[in-house]
């Protein structure tokens, strides 16, 4: 479960925030915007817009401005794209995750020089309620998360680039939260017990119906945790991931917070929670290694949320160290590392 990123821009990363900064964030759709940060200082670099109105054939691509569950982002494994997933529906439309999924869910695949494609779209994935989440291997095909209501098309689908519907993959659990790839294994995680915390979704990269969720060996996957982003590292010469990080949302008294998880004897082994600096839990996860470091940038669950990172050497419980504070009327949702 390592990042397989064949190129990672070290010095900087991206994160979503949703809203515009005039309006109260609410159900309704809001603005989507992309902002690139300094890994060491959280300097803003630069910026993407997002389109809130269709242009010719190009549809707008907007997230509901208070469902704090949206807006996983994520690299592709080859370290081409960014990737995430939202509606095609103006900035405004009210209840957007409430609406049919035959027009409005859709996947964007941003390059590295910040050109958009958003002619994936799911028509039969997540009617009456939140897309969330979608990663990539090369930008060519897409695994995207989210639930329904009621529930008959959610769970995770498989679509190809440029796509006009989708593949569902699992039929349980139909609410799932984030989906990444990592040592070519899909992974997601979910908040419906028995599957609270990081699962294996089929075998492999999945493209077709039928597959099975399976939590990774050592992980509880009943109540108590709010899992929804999540990163491997490997930090020895060894093959493979020894070390994992979640983010829990939940209030740090009840656990919330960037949960680290070691691999010992192919268990899943739980270590500590980092909290110290933020006072909640926290949503979207991005991580990598810097010689003996683990870095791991996270959004907060708070309010305002913030990004912040944690600088973990393995000897001590690291302190938040600031990098962002989202603007009034806007939210941070998912952090990834820069194509």
């Amino acid at each position: 479960m390592t990042d397989a990123g064949s190129s990672v821009d070290a010095g900087s990363f991206w994160v979503v925030r949703v809203g515009d900064g005039a309006a109260a964030l609410s159900s309704a759709a809001a603005a989507v915007v992309l902002e690139k940060r300094s890994i060491a200082t959280g300097a803003l670099a630069s910026t993407i817009a997002l389109p809130v109105v269709p242009s010719g054939a190009t549809p707008p691509f907007t997230m509901a401005g208070s469902t704090s569950s949206e807006g996983e982002l994520t690299r592709s494994v080859d370290g081409r794209y960014l990737v995430m997933a939202g509606y095609a529906a103006d900035a405004g439309t009210l209840a957007v995750a409430g609406t049919a999924a035959a027009a409005t869910r859709l996947v964007c695949r941003v390059d590295g020089s910040g050109n958009l494609d958003l002619t994936t779209r799911l028509t039969n994935a997540f009617s009456g309620s939140n897309v969330r989440g979608a990663a990539s291997v090369d930008g060519t095909a897409f695994w995207v998360s989210g639930t329904s209501s009621p529930a008959g098309d959610g769970g995770v689908h498989y679509a190809l680039l440029g796509a006009a519907s989708s593949t569902r993959l699992i039929s349980t659990p139909d609410n799932m939260r984030h989906v990444n790839i990592f040592d070519n294994q899909l992974y997601a995680t979910s908040g419906s017990s028995p599957f609270v915390n990081v699962v294996t979704v089929g075998s492999g990269l999945p493209t077709t119906g039928g597959q099975t969720v399976t939590l990774l060996p050592g992980l509880d996957g009943g109540a108590g945790r709010s899992p929804y982003s999540f990163a491997g590292l490997n930090t020895d010469a060894t093959a493979g991931a020894d070390t994992l990080y979640v983010c829990d949302d939940g209030a740090i008294a009840s656990g919330g917070g960037v949960v680290k998880y070691i691999l010992v004897g192919g268990t899943w082994t739980y270590v500590t929670t980092f909290t110290t600096g933020i006072t909640s839990g926290c949503r979207g996860l991005a991580a990598l290694r810097q010689g003996t470091l683990n870095i791991i940038i996270v959004s907060t669950a708070e309010n305002p949320t913030r990004v912040v990172r944690f600088d973990d050497d393995g000897t001590t419980i690291p302190t938040a160290v600031p990098l962002s504070s989202a603007p009034t009327n806007t939210a941070y949702r998912g952090v990834a590392l820069s194509p």
